[in-house]
């Protein structure tokens, strides 16, 4: 049974939480004992991962990038988290819901889905590395350019 401190605005709550199952806990607060099951609400994909609109020389870049196409523009990180594998490499065209990355937050695996279609310019991440919320993780030169 692990225990945590569990902060809901300004009040602070300590729990245990004993793992039932997958996806199924037993958490005990003020003495309550709560049977409950976390389910993922989506699978992180083009609602959540968006392509950045934003001109590519206005975004963050490796400093010895090369220049992106016209039309470029970036896959960021839509929660912090570590990179566990990538999907796709370079001058790969890939199309709206293609796995694109996954990405560990929580210990819950996630996959990062390609929010439309594309040829892949750069990969900006490494497995492994941790990404911060709204991070450049892979630049999309737009289908057709």
């Amino acid at each position: 049974m692990q225990r945590y401190r569990l902060t809901v605005g300004e009040r602070e709550f300590e729990i245990a939480v004993e793992t039932l199952g997958p996806d199924r806990y037993q958490v005990t607060l003020e003495g309550k004992q709560y049977e409950v099951t976390l389910e993922p609400l989506v699978e992180v994909a083009s609602a959540e991962a968006q392509l950045s609109l934003a001109p590519a020389e206005e975004q963050v870049a490796p400093a010895l990038s090369a220049p992106a196409p016209s039309g470029a523009a970036l896959l960021t990180a839509p929660m912090t988290g570590t990179v566990l594998r990538i999907d796709v490499s370079v001058g790969q065209t890939v199309r709206r819901g293609d796995p694109v990355l996954v990405l560990e937050a929580m210990k819950m695996q996630n996959l990062i889905r390609a929010p439309g279609d594309g040829e892949v310019f750069e990969v900006l991440v490494t497995p492994g590395q941790t990404v911060g919320y709204g991070e450049p993780l892979v630049r999309f030169a737009a289908e057709g350019r």
